[in-house]
């Protein structure tokens, strides 16, 4: 098998009300970012800061975060749809609070696979701020400088390597929707043993994709009005993505029931 990419851009082909699933899950995301951004620049606006704004404005970004959560796990469901069925409509809205909890897995799912890195970043952070103190006051700043430099390397680079691997612990997230599967390296491995090759071509369509809607946001927000349809391409670019995830799952499955296939038949003739 290869990668159809064409029908991962053509998502919205079978699904007559496509046009209106985007523009729930867009509104959700213009929603979100005014839960987020207003009642605090309100706040810093008007100078006026008690409990009560305080307490608000915490539910207004919990609000935000829960409609963020709702818009990233009806994605990763419509990707679980289209694992074994490439023809399969977008899912309804109607299970809102279902997507929200998808969301909420993915999103702590990452944060325990990311979470090495986080505490890597947290001690070198640490360092660089007792280096600094200690080398002007030793006035070996250089020695200092040197050694927070290399952890910071160090860092960046163990980052890059989680960056690279983090697509198919999300495949394995989107096969189950199972928390631990983003630390499940032996089902990671069988995805990867599968095809290395494809998982490739998957992180670099990826990236490819990213860097598309980083190109489309800088041409809507030069024309100012375009900005309103940046969620809506968010919705969109974030479907294609999950689903050409869900063709690199079923091209490793496939793969590897042929490798078997392939062991069972050699097996039997020796």
């Amino acid at each position: 098998m290869k990668y159809d990419v064409e029908s991962s851009f053509a998502i919205v082909k079978n699904d007559t009300n496509w046009v209106k699933k985007l523009l729930i899950g867009s509104g959700l995301i213009i929603a979100a970012v005014v839960l987020f951004f207003f009642p605090t620049i309100l706040a810093i606006v008007t100078k006026t800061f008690n409990a009560y704004i305080i307490l608000a404005i915490i539910l207004c970004w919990i609000s935000a975060l829960l409609l963020g959560f709702s818009v990233s796990g009806y994605c990763l469901q419509a990707a679980q749809d289209r694992i074994h069925n490439r023809v399969a409509s977008l899912p309804e809205w109607d299970d809102f609070w279902s997507y929200v909890f998808i969301g909420f897995k993915c999103a702590l799912g990452s944060t325990l696979y990311y979470l090495p890195v986080i505490v890597l970043g947290i001690v070198a952070g640490i360092y660089e701020v007792i280096a600094k103190q200690q080398g002007t006051s030793s006035g070996s700043a250089n020695s200092y400088e040197t050694l927070s430099f290399f952890f910071n390397l160090v860092h960046n680079l163990i980052y890059l390597v989680f960056l690279f691997f983090y697509f198919v612990f999300n495949a394995n997230f989107i096969k189950d929707f199972n928390v631990f599967s983003f630390v499940n390296v032996r089902e990671a491995y069988k995805l990867l043993k599968s095809g290395f090759v494809n998982y490739v071509i998957l992180v670099a369509l990826v990236l490819a994709l990213g860097v598309l809607f980083n190109f489309a946001a800088i041409i809507l927000c030069i024309t100012i009005v375009g900005i309103i349809l940046l969620p809506f391409l968010s919705v969109y670019i974030q479907l294609v993505t999950m689903d050409i995830t869900a063709q690199y799952i079923s091209i490793a499955d496939s793969d590897a029931c042929v490798a078997d296939k392939d062991t069972g038949s050699g097996n039997a003739n020796s």
